[in-house]
């Protein structure tokens, strides 16, 4: 007789680990390049900096923020490389990550940091695009994932720092760290050379930089969307710009710095159009400020009644 009451069973599907984006490494001229490993481009990049001892800088690959295998440096967990000069990454696409860590600080000459995934190439009249790195084809729009984390913590860089994360919901975090270097005996550059640029791109983005001695300008564009900027402590010796672009954006300030700008230099806030909200805290600039696009500043709506910043006066463009 057929047994018409047979039990179903589930078999249980084995997890699926993520896999990470290999690391291709090497130094020429001095300087350390990080690239996406030929044939992977697009995929999750995640390293960890380190100097272990003067001019000697470790790269170790790590697990990226979305999990899953860590990286690989030129096919092995890290490696070790001889750097006299500066850092050039370059990830593209996928949610990369670089960390350097405070437990072993490291020193460069210059940092320059793309993590941004390039432009799609659209033809005109196309009803898809292809993404000019990956090769993927996809319906119009296309929205790759390109979330990426910067952490900086104890880091020496004589020269400039350059940060771009390129579209997308983007992390960038500078705290304990000095950039550029005064060169105030030569006359014909009395301020400084070096200085800090961070573009996070289009994006709810979130920029904190704390603790950080800049010997030229401190400049960064959150793009548009619904950013978060954070400034704690901050000395910059030239020109400080902060855009935090279309979107209702969130920025405090408790401490910055600027009693050596000249008459040339500027400080320049902006929240571009949105419903946005600044608080200024402890030291704030005094003079040569541009404080625009702010419907709220220290909890009050500018204009109703007049807006008054640290240091004295009222707000000067809205």
């Amino acid at each position: 007789m057929l047994n018409r009451h047979r039990k179903l069973r589930m078999e249980q599907m084995e997890a699926r680990q993520m896999m990470a984006g290999d690391v291709a490494a090497f130094v020429s001229n001095g300087n350390l390049f990080l690239n996406e490993f030929a044939g992977q481009a697009g995929l999750d990049n995640a390293v960890m900096i380190s100097q272990i001892v003067p001019g000697t800088i470790r790269v170790h690959g790590v697990s990226p923020s979305a999990g899953g295998s860590a990286s690989k440096i030129n096919g092995a967990t890290f490696k070790d490389f001889k750097v006299t000069g500066g850092l050039v990454v370059n990830f593209g696409g996928g949610n990369d990550s670089v960390t350097f860590t405070d437990i072993a600080p490291s020193s460069f000459k210059n940092v320059d940091l793309n993590l941004a995934a390039p432009p799609p190439v659209v033809s005109k009249g196309a009803t898809s695009v292809k993404n000019a790195k990956s090769g993927i084809t996809a319906a119009l729009p296309l929205n790759l994932p390109d979330k990426d984390r910067v952490t900086i913590s104890g880091a020496t860089i004589s020269g400039w720092l350059t940060i771009n994360t390129g579209a997308d919901d983007d992390s960038v975090n500078v705290a304990n760290t000095t950039v550029g270097h005064s060169v105030s005996g030569d006359l014909t550059n009395p301020f400084g050379v070096g200085g800090i640029t961070i573009n996070t791109g289009a994006g709810n983005d979130f920029i904190h930089l704390e603790n950080l001695a800049s010997n030229h300008d401190v400049i960064f564009d959150a793009g548009t969307g619904e950013d978060r900027a954070e400034v704690i402590n901050v000395a910059v010796l030239d020109n400080f710009m902060a855009e935090l672009g279309d979107g209702s954006d969130i920025m405090s300030v408790d401490g910055l710095y600027t009693g050596f700008q000249t008459s040339a230099d500027k400080t320049r806030i902006s929240g571009g159009n949105g419903i946005d909200s600044l608080t200024t805290t402890g030291q704030f600039p005094t003079w040569n400020r541009e404080i625009t696009g702010w419907e709220y500043i220290n909890g009050f709506r500018v204009g109703l009644p007049e807006v008054f910043m640290p240091g004295g006066g009222v707000l000067e463009r809205v």
